[in-house]
């Protein structure tokens, strides 16, 4: 949602406190839900949003340099890579992933894996052998819910 300093036209400024949002039929005002916002920030790896109830949401698009070979008989994939997050978890937690870029890419996670507090689940980048082997670059965006305390 957006707020304009000038919304209504006549210079008038719009606080937090006078904007209800909705939830389960109540109003509630918008500067009770960024109270619960307690840091913001990002830093080469991505963004993360720490709320004041444990939980952390990490985010962001991370670009990787890839080398395809073969890979059972009729792929061609990466070897495992990860995302590093922007924040440390406190226990480890799994990213819902996505190419972010990339001519006939996909991915795939084999298990759950290699996970820890500050990276995610070990996955391959794929694509279709008439592509061939060789090198690079993939862009995966990724979405990370765990817990910071």
């Amino acid at each position: 949602m957006k707020v304009k300093s000038n919304f209504m036209g006549n210079d008038t400024k719009i606080n937090a406190n006078a904007i209800a949002v909705v939830e389960d039929n109540k109003g509630k005002a918008l500067d009770e839900y960024l109270k619960e916002i307690v840091e913001v920030s990002s830093n080469d790896k991505g963004n993360y949003l720490k709320l004041n109830n444990g939980i952390m949401i990490c985010y962001g698009l991370q670009q990787f340099s890839v080398n395809f070979k073969d890979y059972w008989t009729n792929m061609k994939a990466t070897d495992p890579i990860q995302i590093e997050y922007p924040a440390e978890f406190i226990e480890p937690t799994y990213s819902y992933l996505t190419v972010g870029d990339g001519d006939n890419n996909w991915l795939g996670v084999q298990d759950n894996t290699g996970g820890s507090v500050s990276k995610s689940q070990l996955f391959r980048v794929y694509r279709p052998p008439v592509q061939g082997d060789g090198a690079g670059a993939v862009s995966i965006q990724y979405l990370a819910i765990g817990k910071w305390k």
